[in-house]
Parts: structure tokens; sequence; C-alpha cells
């Protein structure tokens, strides 16, 4: 009964989290606007590739998606999901998720945030340059591990996700986060200082006579029956354990916080489905780059695009080309005077006006 428990919550997360955040990272580092923003190099938090991770972000429930250059440097992020702060400018080349990625691997890593100290896993892919066929950044999601936690809380045997380490990143048992199932060695202990695995923490063992290896399990001079059932990807795995005298079949509270999961799950796809008619899943989000450039490239009427804080202009469409004469690296960084250079009825501070009203919900009509 212990194993059965085991491969059905172990499918539910495998589905719902490793392989679906997976996916969403190798369709990230797929799109026209993350390649050409690692190929080049910048520009930082460029407003097309930024789009695209922060939908990602909010369709997955991210804690933050960033994209990182074959330096390590990250040039584009979202907002961390408290809303403050990104990472742009900082450089993670020593994280695992990085140097993986960059040879060319897709990679799941857990880790204490640098940045935040907070518990994650991160999801990396490489992002290709389709000249030369090599890695030229990597796309980058990381997921926090609040869900897991939800649904092992459920469990009355003692329950862990455990990465490939031997590192517990989310249990029911409080005492057992970020604690190893193995003897800690001089290597390991070199190998987290290098990668900063956990920041500063201090990583302890869980002391056990087999290291959960087998069917019986002692700790603290208590017996436990042991069952681990592996995830599909990169060698995570979840461990269950009861004490031998107590094995059970799940409990109604066990099956009902599934039976949540899975309606949450379904009310979720479902309000995906109905308000962006799947084009935001992985196929679709190039299908949706694609509509849209068509329709922004193929209209009859000028369209600019500018930067809210001070009216620079961030891109044009094929028609303002056509009717104005100017390139689009003419208009790049211009303000919005360009056009009319000489002309005081079309100074810059006349546009930003307009551009802020705009931005506080006061539609806008006006020639130009």
């Amino acid at each position: 009964m212990l194993n059965e428990q085991l491969i059905e919550i172990s499918h539910i997360i495998d589905g719902q989290f490793f392989s679906k955040v997976k996916d969403a990272s190798a369709s990230m580092a797929e799109n026209t606007n993350i390649i050409k923003l690692c190929v080049n190099k910048g520009p930082a938090d460029s407003p097309g590739a930024l789009s695209t991770q922060n939908v990602i972000k909010n369709i997955l429930g991210a804690s933050i998606v960033y994209v990182m250059n074959n330096d390590g440097l990250v040039i584009s992020s979202t907002k961390f999901k408290s809303g403050k702060g990104t990472l742009t400018g900082e450089n993670y080349r020593f994280r695992p998720y990085f140097t993986n990625a960059i040879k060319g691997e897709h990679f799941i890593y857990g880790a204490i945030g640098v940045t935040t100290l907070e518990r994650g896993v991160y999801f990396s892919s490489p992002v290709i340059d389709p000249k030369t066929g090599k890695p030229a950044g990597a796309a980058v999601i990381k997921m926090g591990l609040e869900i897991i936690d939800e649904i092992l809380a459920g469990f009355t045997a003692k329950t862990a996700i455990v990465s490939p380490e031997g590192i517990i990143f989310s249990s029911n048992v409080k005492d057992w986060y970020l604690r190893s199932i193995y003897p800690i060695d001089e290597n390991m202990l070199t190998t987290l200082e290098e990668t900063k695995q956990f920041a500063d923490m201090v990583i302890s063992e869980i002391k056990s006579r087999n290291n959960f290896r087998g069917e019986n399990e002692y700790i603290d001079n208590k017996k436990y029956r042991v069952a681990v059932y592996p995830f599909y990807l990169y060698d995570w795995k979840i461990i269950m354990i009861e004490d031998s005298s107590k094995i059970a079949p799940m409990t109604p509270l066990q099956r009902g916080v599934i039976a949540s999961l899975a309606a949450v799950i379904v009310a979720i796809l479902l309000i995906i489905y109905l308000s962006y008619i799947n084009k935001y899943t992985a196929i679709a989000l190039k299908q949706y780059e694609s509509n849209y450039m068509q329709i922004y490239e193929s209209v009859n009427d000028a369209i600019f695009i500018h930067d809210a804080s001070d009216g620079r202009i961030l891109d044009i469409n094929k028609k303002t080309t056509e009717m104005f004469g100017y390139t689009r690296e003419d208009y790049a960084g211009s303000g919005p005077d360009i056009t009319y250079p000489d002309d005081p009825d079309y100074a810059p501070q006349k546009a930003l006006e307009y551009i802020k009203k705009a931005i506080a919900g006061e539609p806008q009509l006006f020639e130009w």
C-alpha cells in the first residue's frame, strides 16, 4: 500500500511540476526574441524577450524567469514573485544549471537562491545560435516548492522529495528540510562551497542505518518501512517511510488533497484555455508571436512603441519606415520629434504628455 501511495503522488508531481516546467524552459529557449537577445548579448531586458518571460512566469506561477548570456550574465529578468527587484546584471556562471545549459544540456537543479535565500528548483535550457549551432546563452525558470509542500503535508507517512545529490528539498517533516540522506564527505562539502548551492547554510545528515536504501530503515532506533520512487527526469526521487507497525492505506485527507490539487489544475488549465485560447502553451507561444508580428507589420498605419519613462522610441513597424523614410535603426533610441525635428508643435515634451496620460488610463486621440 505504501508503494501505491508513492507512485500515485509521484506521477502527479512529475507531470505537473518537473515535466511541465522542463518543457516550458525548452520552449522559452526556442523563442525568437530570446534567441536574438542571447546572440546579440542584449540589449538588457529587451521588451520582446521580457514579454515572453512574463507570460511564462504568470502561467506557471514561477518565482522568477530569466535569460543568461554565454558568460553567465543575466541579461533579461522578470521581477521576483513578490513584485520587487530583478536579477538583471547578476552573474551566476558558477551555478551548475548554467554550466550544463551552456554545454547544450537541459538541466534541473535544486538550490537556495543566492539573492533571495529561498528554496527553489531551477530549470535551464540552452539557447542555440542558429548560425553556429552552439549555445549562446541559457533560459532559466525558478520554481518555488510551496505547491509540493502542500501536497506532502496531507500524508501521515514521512515523505520527502530528494535531489540527485541526496538533499531533501521538500518534506512533510520540517526537520528534514535541506538535510542529506547520504553521509557528507569532503568532496561534497567542496562542491557545495564552489557552487553555492545552499548559500551559507550548513547541511547536516539524517542519521540512518541504511541511507534510505532497501526496504527497511532505522532512525532513532525505530524501524520504518521504506518506499522509493524515481521521477522521470534527472535522478530526482520521492521517499516515503512509515512506522513498520502502522502501515495503512491512504487516508481520506490524503485522497482529498490529491483530488483538490487535480481540481485546481483543471481549473487553471480551463482558465488559461478560455482566456488565452491556447496561445500561451509551449506550442502556441510561437504561433502567438507569428500572429502578432504579422498584424504589427501588415497594418496600413504607422506604429511606434515608446518607453513610457522618457518617450524614447523602442520599435516601429514596417509601414512607419515606408511613410517617413527612416529605418528601424534610425528610430531606435531616438525621441518622438525625429519625424518633425524643427516643428515646436511636435516637441518631445508634448509627446511625453500624451504618453503619460495614456499610461494613466486616459485614451488619447491626436494628430502627429
